[in-house]
């Protein structure tokens, strides 16, 4: 890119005299991004804004016009530089960073207001006092950020610089107007670690010239495409609901921070615990979400669990060290609850530890720690993955847990494997390191202090389920879940994702691409539901958690009959199919990562090969997903040739989509 070659050279003629003094360090560098370039990875919040030609226009009405990146990124180390041309009467607008907080611990805004001729922060006050005149024109700024300040250029002049504290290490800008009109341009993200003394300049007006077009083609007769065992409320289901749904599992089901009280309330069932020597109390309503005013007790949930059908996972309400105690409240609880009714043992599961690579669980003494609740995020904690605590996990709280819950199967169904076990899930399971952590914990032998019953086995062989948490995450492939099945596929029952999408920097369009990697793990290994299955967790802090809980559902509504998967890779990414039924027709298209060209390429024709009966059939065609963008229900033009649909859609690039074609 001609505008990126222009900043390498420049930042190459600055640090020349330095280089020819002394010989430096090798530092990172890589090419500067353009930001405004893609209007795909931006949406609109609230207001008028009009994308054109890598800028983009925004007007206030009557209320704060808003416009804010798809995604977050990492700022600490790097530059921003931004055109901004301001015009109207009073007008103010400007930037703000969401996970940048100044010294006031508010999130660094910078408003620059033409009535006053200041930049001004969140609250008002006066940053910096710019020159008369300098709002008249277009005004170049440039934000270095270091750890701890965010040096302000304007105009290549050194205005202003901010003691700055992150709260994430990757930050999300936003664009406002407050008043008036202004054009954004020339929005650059540099990633060299040094940043340019001054502004880039604007680069040359360049007209773009689309490469072909990129025209598609799918088959979807029976023969081209592999049957998948169950269907696809069975893979996917859906955390913290409190009522049935299109799907049939559920993670803490009308949570989400279901855990027992850490003093027993009065009017428990006294039972003759195995472990203590002492009666211990327990009572199934005792476990329930106290966050929540409106939740209920496990007596009164597991019958709604069991007449829906529904498979109801629970971190298990433990974190400490389980000593006798610990291991009598378990076993009471588990007497309880599969004791109820028969159908309890295939529909209720415990699982033992959340992100258990970072959560440090078996490592606390102190008893009271009765309570377990997902993370909710992609983020886990500094010192994760610590040798010293997957020994503490699987002496301290996995095989304590594991000795109670044999106990009470044997004690409810007069077999000791009857009630399954989970192991906890491994945080950000497409990370080397922490899958192999994790594999540490599986393979550990069991030295039997706090479980004597089970001392010399390994861990893997007391395990029915793997769980994982965001294998996709950091992995856009299946390659994560497909190390572990290799290793220990023949060894367990399944493996299951106990999380996917977390609460940060995902759109509807993730939803599409993680759902399409997850059944191509599903079809190259030929996995039933009872093997598998992914469970969404639309936290609430995510921004699209209800157009992504949206999509969801309606998948699981729609695609309800047998399934059919096939997948082919393209010039620019990788096009999946699903098939539910005979007029249920799901199209996945999720571009390579990194491609300029994406840019410029538009989707052509889509040839859909359906066979000469099915083809006679009134099928239509409709976006369930565009890109980053929300999830829409356009209807796609579509004509038949022969045995063969057609559809133009025309109105998109090649990133993410979704188009469902179905008959009435």
């Amino acid at each position: 890119m001609q505008f990126a070659a222009a900043i390498i050279t420049a930042l190459a003629i600055l640090v020349a005299p330095l280089c020819a003094q002394s010989p430096a360090p090798a530092r990172r560098s890589s090419p500067p991004r353009l930001l405004l370039d893609t209007p795909d990875s931006w949406r609109v919040q609230s207001g008028t804004w009009k994308p054109a030609d890598g800028t983009v226009t925004g007007t206030a009405g009557e209320t704060l016009s808003e416009y804010a990146a798809v995604s977050a990124m990492p700022l600490k180390g790097r530059w921003l530089s931004l055109r901004m041309e301001i015009s109207g009467d009073s007008a103010k607008a400007g930037l703000w960073f969401a996970g940048l907080r100044d010294d006031k611990s508010e999130l660094v805004r910078l408003t620059l207001d033409t009535t006053s001729g200041n930049i001004t922060n969140g609250r008002g006050r006066t940053i910096a006092t710019l020159p008369a005149g300098t709002l008249g024109k277009p005004v170049d700024l440039l934000l270095n950020f270091s750890a701890n300040a965010m040096r302000l250029r304007v105009n290549n002049e050194q205005v202003a610089e901010l003691a700055i504290t992150y709260d994430e290490p990757h930050i999300t800008p936003s664009l406002f107007v407050e008043r008036g009109t202004t054009v954004f341009s020339t929005m650059v993200l540099g990633i060299d670690e040094a940043a340019p003394l001054t502004a880039p300049a604007a680069p040359p007006k360049v007209i773009a010239k689309p490469i072909a077009t990129l025209g598609l083609s799918a088959d979807f007769t029976p023969e081209k495409m592999t049957a998948i065992k169950d269907g696809w409320r069975d893979y996917f289901g859906m955390q913290s609901v409190s009522a049935a749904g299109p799907w049939k599992t559920v993670r803490q089901f009308d949570g989400p921070a279901t855990s027992l009280p850490s003093k027993a309330p009065a009017g428990g069932q006294v039972l003759a615990g195995p472990f203590n020597g002492t009666p211990v109390e327990m009572d199934l309503s005792w476990f329930r979400d106290p966050l929540r005013r409106t939740s209920l007790g496990l007596d009164r949930n597991l019958p709604v669990i069991l007449g829906a059908d529904l498979t109801a996972i629970y971190v298990a309400p433990w974190r400490s060290m389980l000593g006798k105690l610990q291991q009598d409240q378990i076993w009471a609880l588990m007497k309880l609850a599969y004791g109820s009714d028969p159908k309890t043992e295939k529909r209720l599961l415990f699982q033992w530890g959340d992100d258990i690579n970072s959560q440090r669980l078996g490592t606390d003494t102190d008893a009271r720690t009765i309570k377990a609740t997902p993370r909710n995020g992609l983020g886990y904690v500094r010192n994760s993955n610590q040798p010293a605590d997957a020994a503490s996990y699987a002496e301290n709280y996995f095989a304590p847990a594991v000795e109670a819950v044999r106990a009470a199967s044997r004690s409810v169904f007069g077999d000791e494997r009857s009630i399954p076990v989970l192991i906890g899930s491994c945080a950000r399971a497409g990370l080397e390191a922490n899958r192999d952590w994790f594999r540490s914990v599986l393979e550990h032998t069991i030295e039997g202090e706090l479980a004597p019953t089970l001392k010399g086995r390994k861990v893997i062989d007391l395990v029915d389920y793997l769980t994982v948490n965001h294998p996709f995450a950091d992995a856009p492939d299946t390659k994560s879940l497909q190390a572990l099945w290799n290793t220990y596929g023949k060894r367990v029952k399944g493996l299951w994702v106990t999380e996917e999408f977390g609460n940060i920097g995902h759109s509807p369009a993730q939803v599409i691409n993680r759902a399409a990697l997850f059944l191509e793990w599903v079809s190259a290994n030929d996995l039933d539901s009872q093997q598998t299955r992914l469970i969404w967790n639309f936290a609430s802090r995510n921004a699209f958690k209800d157009d992504s809980t949206e999509l969801a559902r309606r998948l699981a509504e729609t695609m309800t009959e047998n399934l059919r998967f096939a997948m082919d890779t393209k010039d620019f990414g990788t096009l999946y199919r699903v098939a539910s039924g005979e007029n249920k027709l799901l199209l996945l298209y999720t571009p390579t990562s990194e491609r300029k060209q994406m840019r410029a390429t538009k989707t052509g024709d889509i040839s859909i090969e359906v066979g000469e009966d099915r083809a006679k059939a009134p099928w239509v065609a409709r976006f369930l997903v565009n890109s980053s963008r929300r999830a829409v229900d356009e209807v796609i033009p579509i004509r038949k040739e022969g045995t063969r649909l057609v559809i133009t859609p025309n109105t998109i690039g090649i990133g993410s989509w979704a188009i469902l074609i179905e008959t009435p």
